[in-house]
């Protein structure tokens, strides 16, 4: 599963496998990224890990918007919900009625993307950056 965050160095947007250490910060190995040997005859490694700003989170939801881009849903960290989540527009039911809402994993789901019976069509994302502000009136907060 993947996860996407702001670096806590200089707020650029990482994304990969996300860890958390024992002394409660958390990090992502970014995807791509390898273990290195630190020396030929060693069997010692190491790899790149990004300590994160934990409210900029938001897991994969495996749904990809119109324009065949992933979108990430806000989860909750530490008891509450985190603010990386994507902003997505699209249809619902299929109606011509067209709706703004954050992307949020509740009680096993994304919503609005698996809400009940509902299902939303030609979804596309309109704030894939977790730094970028929400456009005014872009859905609630999860």
């Amino acid at each position: 599963m993947l996860h996407r965050a702001n670096r806590k160095d200089n707020g650029e947007e990482v994304i990969g496998s996300l860890v958390k250490s024992g002394d409660c910060n958390w990090f992502i190995f970014p995807r791509g990224s390898a273990l290195q040997k630190t020396r030929c005859e060693s069997s010692e490694y190491v790899a790149t890990f990004y300590e994160i700003i934990p409210e900029s989170l938001a897991m994969e939801t495996t749904v990809l918007d119109k324009n065949k881009k992933m979108i990430f849903g806000s989860i909750l960290v530490e008891g509450k919900m985190s603010e990386g989540g994507d902003t997505v527009r699209g249809k619902v039911c299929g109606f011509d009625v067209t709706e703004t809402a954050k992307v949020c994993f509740i009680d096993g789901a994304f919503y609005p993307l698996h809400e009940g019976e509902f299902y939303w069509s030609d979804i596309e994302i309109i704030n894939p950056n977790p730094a970028e502000q929400v456009p005014d009136g872009a859905g609630a907060d999860c």
